[in-house]
């Protein structure tokens, strides 16, 4: 019998027909373990819930009966599945748990017709270069329009635009070395036809 206790988070795998209702990639936590004796004595109605309706038999209910077999309760987001425990045949290891992750940046309010699709890229390209991971950013509204009066709308342009070029901003960082190195380039190729020409 499989090792299982309530408190487990796994991903396991079954034997038929659980195992063309279950995924073994999935993830579960254990949150009961029970007797089917418990199960009809609270209402579950076993017979029906767990195993008519997945396919079993009468016979089969009755044989797990007879053995005490234990069912197991495994949730997964809001659903809970009733499995019993002699139909649970192994517990991977070796692997590694995956899930969907999503990167939220929280703007706050902004000038509704500002245009952010040139810093799309920019992100998408920091993900890229950091986590190897190709991905599309999107620009989503969040709130109703509000009102800002023209003065605090003048403060906040002004407050935006120091923090855009203060130091330490690997942006403003890297356009300003970007701008160096035109220009140095620029400085070499007229050197270059000075030397051209010096040799005419």
């Amino acid at each position: 019998m499989n090792n299982i206790n309530v408190g487990d988070r796994s991903a396991f795998s079954f034997l038929a027909p659980y195992d063309s209702i279950l995924s073994e990639t999935m993830v579960y936590e254990v949150t009961n373990i029970s007797t089917l004796k418990r199960l009809i004595d609270t209402g579950k109605d076993p017979l029906n819930n767990i195993y008519i309706s997945n396919g079993m038999t009468l016979a089969d209910y009755m044989s797990d009966l007879g053995a005490s077999i234990l069912i197991v309760e495994l949730v997964v987001g809001t659903k809970s599945y009733y499995i019993p425990m002699d139909r649970i045949t192994t517990v991977p290891s070796g692997s590694v748990i995956y899930s969907e992750r999503m990167i939220g940046i929280k703007l706050g309010y902004i000038p509704s017709d500002e245009v952010l699709d040139s810093l799309l890229p920019d992100i998408d390209l920091l993900i890229k270069a950091r986590l190897g991971i190709t991905t599309t950013a999107v620009d989503k509204i969040t709130s109703s329009d509000r009102r800002v009066g023209e003065t605090a709308h003048t403060d906040r342009v002004s407050v935006r635009e120091g923090l855009m070029t203060e130091d330490g901003n690997y942006m403003s960082m890297y356009l300003s070395l970007m701008s160096d190195h035109s220009s140095l380039i620029g400085k070499l190729k007229a050197l270059e036809t000075a030397e051209l020409n010096s040799r005419l």
